[in-house]
């Protein structure tokens, strides 16, 4: 006989469910169309919010199961990151107004194809069986909302910790913001009842974050290419200070 599941054995499932749905359809999209910008950043994303439901649940999975998709979905992200980057490089220089040269170009085409090929290779062959790993424990007899407030609780904390406009500190803000807001996203109205306008604040900051993250990654990508570091420290700065302004506007609220 199945053993009962729990309320929140059937709420992690049919998140969890939801979202795999998704990943599983832009991995077929991106691998019959690697060349295209829009289904790779459809992709990453759908791998955020997967990866996000895969945590906030972690107890009710197997843990085999659970670490071979947390890593797999981690190396496949550092794919598609790969060929966003050289897409993204291009963007800044021209926000930067300093368009790539004719040598910058053909280097950044030639790594993207490098880039593309290998993406596709990885998923190529993509296990789709996971489906069947989604099968939650039936674990404590908890509701949804007891484990969205034990989960909120301690995400709202790290991104408070986090909150900071130094430069340097930045990538643990971006994190912090990425997790809270897939986890409201995921609990929806278990959330409280502020929960939308809790992400419409989280995804501003999240914007001018990575904003600021497309300027570092170009300028770590091109750095032998010094003749745009002028430029692109400039645009850093500008949106630097765009992000500090919104940090300093909240904080005056």
């Amino acid at each position: 006989m199945k053993a009962k599941t729990n309320p929140l054995s059937k709420f992690a499932e049919a998140k969890a469910g939801e979202h795999w749905k998704t990943f599983a359809a832009n991995v077929r999209l991106v691998a019959k169309h690697p060349g295209e910008a829009d289904p790779i950043h459809d992709l990453r994303v759908s791998i955020r919010r997967f990866n996000q439901s895969l945590r906030i649940f972690k107890d009710l999975w197997n843990h085999a199961h659970y670490r071979k998709m947390r890593h797999r979905l981690g190396k496949l992200m550092e794919l598609c990151g790969a060929v966003r980057n050289c897409d993204i490089a291009v963007e800044v220089l021209e926000a930067a107004g300093a368009p790539a040269s004719r040598a910058l170009k053909a280097h950044l085409t030639k790594l993207r194809a490098q880039s593309e090929a290998e993406l596709a290779e990885r998923l190529k062959d993509w296990d789709f069986r996971w489906k069947s790993w989604l099968q939650a424990k039936s674990g404590k007899n908890q509701m949804p909302e007891t484990r969205a407030r034990q989960v909120l609780r301690k995400l709202e904390r790290e991104y408070r910790r986090a909150a900071t406009t130094d430069l340097a500190k930045l990538h643990k803000l971006r994190l912090a913001a990425k997790h809270l807001r897939y986890s409201l996203e995921i609990f929806g109205t278990f959330s409280g009842p502020d929960w939308e306008q809790k992400i419409e604040r989280i995804r501003e900051v999240q914007e001018l974050l990575g904003a600021v993250n497309d300027c570092v990654t170009t300028t770590a990508m091109l750095k032998e290419h010094a003749h745009n570091a002028a430029a692109l420290k400039r645009l850093l700065n500008k949106r630097l200070a765009a992000f500090r302004s919104l940090r300093k506007k909240r904080s005056q609220a």
